[in-house]
C-alpha cells in the first residue's frame, strides 16, 4: 500500500530501517519523517502504530519504483487536510505471518517505535477475540494465563523477587474499586457518553460547555475516591524502591494519593484534577473554573488571553505530551519488569509500552478482567479482580 504525507511538526529520520540497512535509505530519507499510520497498520499488525523510520521492505528497498515514488516527492500526496512539509513516498509490504507467534520475536526487531507525540491518542482497530480471549492466527498460549488468584499471587511474587526496575503501566481497571468507572464496560463512561475529540471541543462552545458539564458531574466522584488495593500495593513496590516510576493512563490522581512522588508518575493522558489554559498553559483549579460556569449559566470560560480553558487531560485526537512520552520510553527501554495493570491495551500510542518493553527484554505480566491483545505476548497473564491479585503485595 502507499503511504505519505507525514506531519510538518515531524523531523526527518534515516536512522534505523526495517531492514537494518539505513545507508542504502539515505538517497530517498531526506524527505521522510514519523509517519501516522493508524488505520493504515493497525489492521496489519498490533506492535505498530507509528514506525519512526522509513518503512521500505527489503523487498522493494532495490526496486525502481519505490526510489521513482520517492523522488516525486510532493507531487505525490496520500492525505490532505493540513499543512505538511516534504515528503517521501514508499510502498509497504504487511510481512507476512507477523500475527503468527513465531513470527513475533523476528518482525519487532526491525524496528518499532512507539508513536511520536504530535500523534493525537487513538484506538487501535482491534481484531475480535475468540470467547476464550485468544486471537484468531495465534498459537495457543494458555499456559501463560493463571488458573487461579494462587497461582496467580505466586507466580507474579516470584517475578517481583527477582527484578531490579519494575515499572507499572497502569489503566481505568485499577481505580473501578475505587468508585471511579471505567470506560468500556457496561457502567462505563463511553457507554453513556461518547467522548468529545479534542477538534470538536475547539470548535465548539456548545461542546466545551458540555465537556465541562460532565466533567462537574463526576466532581463528587472523583473527590470522594480514595487508593485502592492495587494502588497501595504498587506505592509499596515503590517504597521498596522495587519501582522507580510509574507510567500511568489515568487522570484521577490516586497515584499521588497513594504515596508516589508527583516526579516519579508519568501521566500519558494528563490529570484531571486541575485545568490548564490550551494557549498560554496558565493553570486554573477546578473551583475557579465551576464558579464562572454556574454564574455564567454554565458556559465554559476562557482564559485572559483568549484561550480555551480545558481540564489537564489529552483528549481523542490530541497531542500526547511530548516529555512524558519521551520518559515514558526511556523507563521502557531499562525495566526488566513490565507490569501492565488495569489496561485494555487499546489505546495509542500508550499501548505500544508493552510490547517496547517485551521487545527489549523484560518479563511482561499482564492483569485485567478482560483479554486484551497483548495477551500472547505476556510471560504471564491474570484475569481477575487487580485487589485481589495485588493485596498480598501491600508492605505493613
Amino acid at each position: 500500500m502507499l503511504v505519505g504525507r507525514a506531519h510538518e511538526g515531524h523531523v526527518a529520520v534515516a536512522r534505523r530501517t526495517v531492514d537494518r540497512h539505513a545507508g542504502l535509505h539515505q538517497p530517498i530519507a531526506g524527505g521522510v519523517d514519523v509517519i501516522h499510520f493508524v488505520g493504515e497498520v493497525a489492521e496489519i499488525t498490533r506492535f505498530a502504530v507509528v514506525f519512526g523510520v522509513p518503512v521500505v521492505s527489503e523487498f522493494h528497498l532495490r526496486s525502481w519504483p519505490a526510489f521513482c515514488l520517492a523522488l516525486l516527492d510532493q507531487l505525490f500526496v496520500v492525505r490532505t487536510g493540513q499543512e505538511y512539509q516534504g515528503i517521501a513516498v514508499f510502498l509497504v509490504d504487511p510481512a507476512p505471518g507477523l500475527l503468527e507467534a513465531e513470527f513475533i520475536d523476528v518482525k519487532i526487531e526491525c524496528g518499532v517505535e512507539i508513536a511520536d507525540a504530535q500523534h493525537g491518542v487513538q484506538i487501535s482497530h482491534g481484531e475480535t477475540l475468540t470467547n476464550d480471549g485468544r486471537s484468531p492466527g495465534l498459537c495457543d498460549y494458555t499456559r501463560m494465563i493463571t488458573p487461579n488468584l494462587a497461582t496467580a499471587i505466586s507466580e507474579l511474587g516470584g517475578l517481583i523477587e527477582d527484578a531490579d526496575r519494575i515499572l507499572p503501566f497502569t489503566g481505568a481497571g485499577i481505580s473501578t474499586e475505587c468508585g471511579i468507572p471505567d470506560f468500556r464496560s457496561p457502567c462505563g463512561l463511553w457507554i453513556k457518553n461518547q467522548p468529545i475529540p479534542f477538534d470538536v471541543f475547539m470548535a465548539s462552545g456548545e461542546m466545551r460547555d458540555e465537556s465541562w458539564r460532565r466533567r462537574f458531574v463526576m466532581e463528587e466522584i472523583f473527590a470522594k475516591a480514595k487508593p485502592g488495593r492495587g494502588h497501595r500495593a504498587l506505592a509499596s513496590l515503590y517504597r521498596a524502591g522495587k519501582v522507580p516510576a510509574l507510567l500511568t493512563q489515568n487522570i484521577d490522581n490516586l497515584h499521588q494519593d497513594s504515596g508516589i512522588a508527583t516526579q516519579d508518575i508519568v501521566e500519558l493522558h494528563g490529570n484531571t484534577t486541575y485545568a490548564l489554559c490550551l494557549e498560554c498553559e496558565t493553570r486554573y483549579e477546578l473551583s475557579w473554573v465551576r464558579e464562572k460556569f454556574d454564574t455564567s449559566g454554565q458556559h465554559a470560560p476562557d482564559c485572559s488571553c483568549g484561550g480555551h480553558i480545558k481540564t489537564a487531560t489529552v483528549s481523542f485526537g490530541q497531542a500526547m505530551p511530548v516529555d512524558a512520552m519521551r520518559r515514558g520510553e526511556e523507563l521502557t527501554r531499562h525495566c526488566d519488569l513490565f507490569l501492565a495493570v488495569g489496561s485494555s491495551l487499546v489505546v495509542w500510542p500508550a499501548a505500544g509500552f508493552p510490547p517496547m518493553a517485551k521487545h527489549n527484554g523484560a518479563a511482561l505480566v499482564i492483569i485485567n478482567r478482560e483479554p486484551t491483545e497483548f495477551d500472547a505476548l505476556a510471560d504471564l497473564v491474570v484475569r481477575g479482580d487487580i485487589g485481589d491479585v495485588l493485596a498480598p503485595f501491600i508492605a505493613g
